[in-house]
């Protein structure tokens, strides 16, 4: 066993339960990483992402709630006792985590002040080693180019609420298919936002990338990147972190995630 502290950059939605996704700051020896790291602008090696699972089941939104009885959220640095590394290509950075005899501690949140030059330092590398097919790895961090375009759907396609982004990076445009535009997002803030939007339409709802700024006062975007497992021989990819310059609010209703 051993203890880590994990900076969660991804709370996002699974079909049965919620998944968390942050980098490993205790391989970095960053105790008190936030003024070093800044200062010297070192980045973290890619393969330290972590993806924290159950030696049973799927976490649940119980699970996101500390030994202090506070919830975990984005941007916190959360202490978690490390048991067994289950690496599954790609999902190389998953581990189990021990819930049972010492839950996880949240031991404190990035200041919003710092968010901007934290997410530049911890930007990707080599995104094409999850962006590629095959993938070696399935989580990164990047900004793209350019936010397009946001898809809010209330079930009119697939009889369940969706939101889709569309994005320009590295000169690619992710443009999803004609049935199916854009990555979805499975960022349970991001997703409360959207019904937020929606409020009590009944047809889709399609945002430029220019309003949906406007909208949130964003200055930045940062997209956390994650690849599910293979379905029809593919590793399909997904937002699983939506992170804008200033943050927004959104209030998560864990019963509708």
């Amino acid at each position: 066993m051993a203890k880590a502290d994990i900076l969660i950059l991804a709370v996002t939605r699974m079909h049965s339960g919620i998944c968390l996704a942050g980098i490993n700051l205790t391989r970095h020896r960053w105790e008190r990483f936030i003024p070093h790291f800044l200062l010297r602008g070192i980045a973290p090696e890619t393969y330290h992402w972590v993806r924290p699972a159950k030696s049973y089941g799927v976490p649940g939104s119980d699970d996101l709630i500390d030994a202090n009885g506070k919830q975990i959220s984005n941007f916190d640095i959360v202490r978690m006792n490390l048991l067994s590394w289950q690496p599954n290509k790609p999902h190389i950075e998953d581990w189990i985590i021990d819930l049972e005899r010492e839950k996880p501690v949240i031991l404190r949140s990035v200041p919003e002040s710092q968010r901007a030059q934290l997410l530049d330092s911890l930007l990707d590398t080599s995104p094409d080693e999850v962006l590629r097919s095959p993938p070696s790895r399935s989580l990164c961090l990047i900004k793209p180019d350019e936010i397009k375009r946001v898809i809010l759907d209330p079930g009119v396609r697939y009889g369940k609420y969706e939101a889709r982004i569309v994005f320009s990076f590295a000169g690619q445009d992710y443009l999803g298919t004609t049935k199916s535009p854009g990555l979805p997002c499975t960022d349970l803030k991001f997703r409360a936002l959207g019904r937020e939007l929606l409020g009590k339409k009944e047809n889709m709802v399609s945002l430029s990338g220019e309003r949906l700024k406007q909208l949130l006062h964003a200055q930045e975007v940062y997209l956390a990147i994650g690849l599910g497992r293979e379905y029809k021989g593919k590793n399909w990819p997904m937002v699983i972190g939506f992170h804008c310059i200033p943050d927004y609010t959104a209030s998560i209703d864990f019963g509708f995630p």
